[in-house]
């Protein structure tokens, strides 16, 4: 057995099944730990994230990995009391990670749970997420102990589990919410890693849909994520929705994308021809379902006054007047425009 193993072995009998990868997350002061006893391990959602979905994330191996020997290049050390015992604890995040945290969580309302000490992953987590995007911090008391493993109990997080996820390399601590999961490779010391990368396309795309299982049972097959196969999906959803769109700007007269900001736009439905060009003054701005901006109200005011010249038996037509505008986009542009006095 390597010295180090030792080392993880006789830690591991002083702190009762405990590894310094199984160490766990105490919240910091705008983190709330719940009592053990109470059944269900989460208030309700607040107003900020009613309309997010919950994001659980691992720690150990899967956002960083720690040992008791130092690395060639260390990213954190910590200094851990241990039942009395200082121990010096050598950890690597994992390539990627505090972007990760900090970019998901404009998604998602962040949650960790992981089995472990809150002394270890307590000052770990303060390091990892200094902007605190992580809005709970659940560990080893909120498992469930069951055959040697720690079982996370997804029901009670009181959270609907059709808008929960779990990320974990350990898909045996989620075995009883399957659908819930997206198993994310091991992490030791690959400095060349890109799974969070690759997982987080994977989380913006179920972050919009209805229900996260129905969606994660197609591309996670033998506890792997079949990344082909989930960016079919993906992109069988995204087609669909376009169509969707296009059908709806058709009824409608415009054509939205929740990309953007729409609060400066105003209804259109009543914009039906050229005679209420002054509503446009209205219009912020407009754009298509392939997220190409679409005529601001200049524009749109340029192409009413050829339309109008055209309809007089003037010769000149919108397409002189191109160089006005994008010439890369001006079909798809004009298009969507045409839609929206298409009545």
């Amino acid at each position: 057995m390597k010295p180090m193993m030792n080392k993880l072995y006789n830690l591991d009998n002083l702190i009762k099944s405990s590894t310094p990868h199984q160490l766990a997350l105490t919240p910091n002061n705008h983190s709330k730990i719940l009592n053990k006893d109470e059944e269900l391990l989460l208030p309700k959602k607040s107003p900020e994230f009613n309309k997010k979905k919950t994001l659980i994330l691992d720690l150990d191996e899967t956002l960083v990995h720690s040992s008791f020997t130092h690395f060639d290049k260390n990213d954190i050390v910590l200094n851990v009391d241990l039942n009395g015992m200082i121990y010096n604890i050598y950890i690597l995040v994992r390539p990627g990670a505090e972007y990760f945290v900090k970019n998901i969580s404009k998604y998602y309302e962040l949650v960790i749970l992981t089995a472990s000490l809150s002394n270890y992953a307590s000052p770990l987590l303060d390091i990892l997420d200094k902007d605190e995007n992580i809005k709970y911090r659940l560990y080893r008391e909120n498992c469930t102990f069951m055959n040697g493993i720690y079982i996370k109990e997804l029901k009670k997080l009181n959270r609907n589990l059709k808008d929960l996820i779990i990320v974990d390399n350990s898909p045996l601590v989620y075995t009883f919410y399957i659908n819930n999961g997206l198993p994310i490779k091991t992490w030791y010391e690959d400095k060349k890693d890109v799974e969070l990368y690759k997982i987080s396309s994977i989380l913006k795309f179920l972050a919009t849909t209805k229900d996260v299982r129905s969606y994660i049972r197609k591309f996670v097959k033998r506890n792997e994520i079949i990344y082909d196969e989930a960016m079919k999906i993906m992109k069988n959803f995204e087609n669909k929705k376009i169509k969707i769109n296009n059908s709806n700007a058709s009824n409608n007269n415009l054509i939205n994308d929740n990309n953007y900001n729409n609060n400066n736009i105003s209804s259109m439905n009543n914009i039906s021809t050229s005679k209420n060009i002054n509503n446009i003054n209205n219009i912020k701005l407009i754009h298509d379902s392939e997220d190409n901006l679409i005529f601001n109200k200049e524009e749109i005011e340029l192409y009413e006054r050829n339309i109008e010249n055209k309809g007089k038996g003037n010769s000149q037509s919108i397409s002189e007047n191109e160089k006005s505008f994008n010439n890369q986009n001006y079909k798809m542009k004009l298009k969507a425009t045409t839609m929206l006095y298409s009545k």
